[in-house]
């Protein structure tokens, strides 16, 4: 059997298990300081809904849906919302900010996946896809909520957690799987992964734009 390609993780994580998250609301004055230019209409909303219920499917964590708030003291933990990340000059299709104290993120992580009046989504037979680019909606959410679980790049051309979104990476593969799960552990019930010897953290916080 061949070893898993390297998955690499961020360095710090989420400290529950249970972790929250809210569409970014346009009625928050202070929404285009996080970079957010308009909320996630209904429309794609249950794209991103799936995304998150992917990533639950396959390791130890639960998500809670909760309404957007003005306050960072009263704010979900991953906010998410279209940003207008200037696609066709920066290539740069969705971003993810976050911060941390010690080997915790902290909550207010800004996830921004780019804004369709940049960049056209058309819906297909399959979901949603950034009509000049090809990757899906689905694809680019899984990533960007990747990164505001933990997951960082990486070289597997397979892995939805790969810099450069393509055909071949539009879900989940076995590294996403056991990188998700060295962090928060398996869902009830299931085997744990052998761990990858040759897996590390890389801890440097940041922002993440991807082409």
């Amino acid at each position: 059997m061949q070893p898993l390609p390297q998955y690499v993780l961020e360095g710090p994580k989420w400290a529950s298990n249970t972790v929250s998250w809210s569409f970014e609301a346009s009625t928050y004055a202070n929404n285009a300081a996080f970079g957010f230019s308009n909320p996630i209409g209904p429309a794609y909303q249950d794209t991103v809904r799936q995304a998150f219920t992917r990533w639950a499917s396959v390791s130890g964590l639960a998500f809670k849906e909760t309404p957007d708030a003005a306050s960072y003291q009263q704010s979900a933990d991953i906010r998410i919302g279209f940003g207008k990340l200037g696609t066709a000059t920066t290539g740069t299709i969705g971003a993810t900010s976050y911060g941390y104290t010690g080997a915790t993120l902290v909550r207010d992580v800004v996830v921004q996946l780019e804004d369709p009046s940049e960049s056209a989504i058309v819906r297909t037979g399959t979901g949603y896809v950034y009509q000049s680019y090809g990757t899906t909606l689905f694809q680019l959410a899984l990533h960007e909520i990747g990164h505001a679980l933990g997951l960082d790049h990486n070289s597997d051309p397979a892995s939805v957690m790969n810099p450069t979104p393509g055909a071949g990476d539009q879900d989940l593969d076995a590294n996403d799987i056991a990188a998700i799960q060295a962090l928060y552990g398996a869902p009830a019930g299931a085997p744990t992964p052998d761990p990858d010897p040759g897996t590390h953290a890389d801890a440097h916080p940041g922002t993440h734009a991807h082409p």
